[in-house]
């Protein structure tokens, strides 16, 4: 998990112009570090936020600490593939759409990617991960908690949501979160 938590190269696969859309949202969070180097793709558009967007996390010129993927379901296994490819070992799948919806197929299909490529993967149909010391929201969840010594793992994002709520409310600060999807 440390390497999640401390990736600095962050791609976000499934960004979109709109800003109410979940991967708009990741990558807005995330650009609110000083310290990471946030990469938005989308093959439809040249531009989101005022970055270049690639086309597939293949066509980064740099080497990618974590992948964000915030795509349809049924685009997922192309993504993790190029992941692979890229050998990129981290991956977050936000996108839903899979045994939790009774998808079975579509879930064998992205464990015998990750399988295949080594790949680490939280998800898929998660919030994602928050990691305050290093300024790293990775999550659709908009606000940052505070600094602190309390760490929340969560398989419900209903459950980790209204903890994180809790923390700002109460000014209880947060060392990590993470909102665990399916397969881990």
């Amino acid at each position: 998990m440390k390497d999640f938590f401390n990736s600095k190269k962050i791609a976000v696969v499934g960004v979109s112009r709109e800003k109410d859309k979940v991967g708009r949202i990741i990558f807005d969070n995330l650009n609110k570090s000083r310290a990471l180097r946030v990469f938005p793709v989308n093959p439809k558009t040249n531009q989101v936020g005022g970055k270049e967007t690639y086309k597939d996390v293949l066509s980064i010129p740099f080497p990618i600490d974590l992948a964000i993927i915030a795509t349809p379901s049924k685009v997922v296994p192309k993504v993790l593939k190029q992941c692979g490819e890229k050998e990129i070992k981290n991956v977050i799948v936000v996108s839903s759409g899979f045994s939790e919806a009774g998808n079975n197929d579509l879930d064998k299909e992205i464990k015998e990617i990750i399988g295949e490529y080594g790949i680490r993967i939280i998800g898929p149909n998660v919030l994602g991960i928050i990691n305050p010391y290093k300024e790293m929201n990775a999550s659709f969840f908009r606000e940052m908690p505070e600094k602190g010594s309390i760490g929340i793992i969560s398989q419900s994002g209903a459950v980790g949501t209204s903890m994180l709520d809790k923390c700002l409310e109460t000014g209880i600060g947060n060392f990590r979160f993470c909102k665990f999807g399916e397969h881990g």
